[in-house]
């Protein structure tokens, strides 16, 4: 369908302007893992900034020019905030992550594992011949 059509059509449809000026490309492997039913929008955005590594962490933020009183993560103070420290190096977060994935029934504690699994995307089961030894490594039927 052109543009001229679109625009100059009796019945203008704001599907068929979108339609027209969005450029189409593949979905990317991790999608489904930001994009679903149910989920926040705050939530998505801020998934796909970390995934995309455009998180504003504090580090990120002192080299835009922005005057905070230092670079550390605030759960910890011990720490930089760069986003490994934030998600998966700093105590607290790593405590965090392991009681959530005890929570979902995964005994393993490597959710940098996870991620990456999902990233992917492929599932965590045994469907999934890729991740089946996986499953067994880390207790999931």
């Amino acid at each position: 369908m052109s543009m001229n059509n679109i625009y100059y059509g009796s019945d203008l449809k704001t599907g068929q302007i979108w339609e027209g000026l969005r450029v189409k490309v593949l979905k990317v492997p991790w999608h489904s893992l930001v994009w679903f039913p149910g989920s926040i929008p705050k939530h998505n955005i801020i998934v796909r900034m970390t995934i995309l590594n455009r998180l504003p962490a504090r580090v990120r933020l002192l080299k835009m020019g922005l005057r905070i009183e230092n670079d550390k993560y605030v759960l910890c103070g011990a720490e930089a905030e760069i986003m490994n420290h934030l998600f998966f190096d700093c105590g607290f977060t790593r405590e965090l992550w392991g009681d959530i994935l005890t929570l979902c029934g995964v005994t393993r504690r490597d959710i940098k594992e996870v991620i990456q699994i999902r990233l992917k995307g492929w599932a965590i089961s045994r469907v999934d011949p890729r991740n089946d030894s996986l499953c067994v490594k880390w207790g999931i039927s």
